[in-house]
């Protein structure tokens, strides 16, 4: 498994680029994990943030899980 994380999400051409390189794979056919409780910004509300991430990965045709860790449910052992 690779794994990029950030906290920002998929911002700009250098980090799509860096997922690509890093899973050699179209943006397309990358599968992504949101972690909803990861986000903590003061200067943008919670929401907001997470809309606008989501946002990024809709905008790349990235296909994404929501994952909350708070719900056992979520996580599962492999």
């Amino acid at each position: 498994m690779k794994l990029l994380l950030t906290s920002a999400g998929i911002t700009n051409e250098e980090i799509a680029n860096s997922l690509v390189d890093l899973v050699g794979k179209p943006l397309s056919e990358i599968k992504a994990a949101f972690i909803l409780t990861a986000k903590n910004n003061r200067d943008i509300p919670a929401i907001e943030a997470m809309n606008n991430q989501i946002a990024q990965l809709d905008e790349r045709s990235i296909s994404y899980d929501l994952a909350d860790p708070s719900f056992d449910s979520d996580w599962r052992e492999n």
